[in-house]
């Protein structure tokens, strides 16, 4: 009987979390502060562009951006949010993706119905500002941790 009902609470607990995105959980309707980790350049290569692409979920917040660097935003369209940036100048293009900005988003989509909860991103560098290598990351590989005070609250729900 005892093994049932552990059996019956594993179960539970397993349906429970179903709103957490396959190969890296990332929790649906919380915060989440997303920031691209270090990654290996070439000699003499800069980074030069940053995109982050959020399915089933939204940009929230951008912090520390980059000194000379634009970013944009493109909001929940379809299901896919996205944000980029690039320096305005090639002075502004970074040593290393240490001084990337970190990204807030939230995720939206716990059911199975739809796509689930995801992110990727691409960083862009280059040797010459004429042409650019690209480097994709998977969720992964992205640093992802809980937002402060990231619980989402909707009106009128205690």
């Amino acid at each position: 009987m005892r093994t049932a009902v552990l059996a019956v609470a594993i179960v539970v607990l397993a349906l429970g979390n179903s709103c957490w995105a396959s190969e890296r959980r990332l929790e649906c309707g919380r915060n989440l502060v997303v920031r691209i980790p270090k990654v290996p350049l070439n000699s003499g290569e800069r980074v030069v562009g940053i995109e982050l692409t959020v399915v089933s979920g939204s940009v929230v917040g951008v912090e520390r951006i980059p000194r000379d660097w634009s970013i944009s935003v493109d909001s929940e369209v379809s299901g896919v949010a996205s944000l980029r940036g690039s320096p305005q100048h090639g002075a502004g293009a970074l040593d290393s993706t240490d001084g990337l900005p970190s990204v807030t988003v939230r995720g939206h989509t716990c059911s199975g119905m739809e796509p689930s909860f995801a992110l990727s991103a691409v960083v862009h560098v280059t040797q010459d500002f004429a042409s650019t290598r690209t480097i994709e990351l998977d969720q992964r590989a992205l640093r992802t941790q809980r937002a402060p005070n990231s619980t989402l609250q909707l009106p009128g729900v205690r």
